[in-house]
């Protein structure tokens, strides 16, 4: 580690140095090196990645993407006054949280659909408030506020179609490129022809060209590569006297940029990719030192043919993702008898785990 220094300040990484992750882990990477940057420069770019997983949170959670430790993405849905939950293309109820009403002088708990679930909220509701097995004997049914259903497939809640267009989404287009070049590269992404782009992804300062582009190739290093329905990638290369980079959002959403048009140093591309709903092994991970294929070549209505392509293509995979899933209705009240029983054994086994 003696010796590496950040690509941003300059400053000398030390092997206390905190892991940075080419690819936010929040958003599902795994790709982390501790010669990128320092933990300073690290934390100050942590915001802007916020901001952009922010943007991509609904889309995410409609087509089942996940973070690196694969907890799904959930986002909350208004609806006709109540809330839902959005993950894995299906959108559940939030029921309330429990209450105390004061003229009955008892405590209120909104059961949600589904058996288990009604069981394991009685539980846990009686087991915060230090109850035993014996206290499901005075558990009691009330009718409830009629429910809102949410249409299958409801995804126009909606997709963020100003993705990419801020100073803050392409300052993280341009830091992935520079920290997978510097995780691969560290001596290439540290040189002049490249400072101006460093500065960007720091400070927002100057500027970096980007737009959406799925006609371009990329850097050739996924092309033939079997690819899964969702995926992420970000891909950095050279061109000449070029330096570009691709980074794409859960396959169709994909935006290219340039870093350079005055590169003078060794040819070179680089990818990364994974599943966004499996990211435990990456799909590519490579190097090579040669150069990259140029952009394609822009023409007017490019943007708005490529966001409506993308969008159109997510909403189809969400919809179709929610309609296999198995969705949870509303069911007829439970019987109290047997709900006191099943409360019951919960709770004895809560109290065996607490002993």
């Amino acid at each position: 580690m003696t010796g590496t220094i950040c690509i941003y300040c300059k400053a000398e990484l030390t092997p206390s140095t905190r892991w940075a992750h080419v690819w936010p882990a929040s958003m599902g990477g795994r790709l982390k090196s501790r010669k990128v940057c320092c933990d300073k420069c690290n934390n100050a770019t942590g915001p802007v990645e916020d901001q952009l997983r922010e943007s991509l949170g609904h889309t995410f959670a409609s087509v089942g993407a996940t973070n690196d430790e694969r907890d799904p993405f959930e986002v909350a849905i208004d609806f006709e006054g109540h809330e839902f939950v959005l993950s894995n293309g299906n959108a559940l109820l939030e029921v309330s949280g429990r209450r105390f009403d004061r003229e009955a002088k008892q405590i209120i708990v909104p059961l949600p659909a589904g058996f288990e679930n009604q069981v394991e909220v009685l539980a846990k509701a009686l087991h915060s408030a230090g109850k035993g097995p014996e206290a499901a004997s005075t558990l009691g049914l009330t009718p409830g506020d009629p429910e809102p259903v949410l249409p299958i497939g409801a995804t126009r809640h909606d997709h963020d179609l100003k993705v990419g267009g801020s100073i803050e989404h392409k300052r993280v287009f341009a830091k992935l490129a520079l920290e997978l070049l510097a995780h691969r590269r560290h001596d290439l992404a540290t040189r002049g022809e490249l400072s101006e782009a460093r500065r960007f992804a720091r400070h927002g300062t100057g500027t970096v060209q980007s737009k959406p582009d799925t006609r371009s190739e990329g850097s050739g290093l996924l092309s033939g590569l079997t690819l899964p329905e969702v995926y992420n990638a970000i891909e950095v290369w050279s061109s000449g006297r070029s330096v570009f980079f691709r980074v794409v959002f859960l396959g169709p959403l994909v935006f290219t940029g340039t870093l350079t048009t005055e590169w003078a140093g060794d040819p070179f591309r680089a990818a990364y990719a994974f599943d966004a709903r499996n990211p435990a092994r990456a799909i590519a991970n490579h190097f090579e030192d040669r150069d990259g294929p140029n952009l394609a070549i822009w023409f007017v209505g490019m943007v708005e043919e490529t966001v409506e392509t993308a969008v159109a293509a997510l909403e189809a995979i969400s919809l179709r993702l929610a309609q296999a899933a198995p969705r949870v209705e509303r069911e007829t009240p439970p019987d109290l008898e047997q709900l006191r029983v099943a409360v019951a054994a919960r709770l004895a086994e809560m109290q065996t785990k607490r002993k």
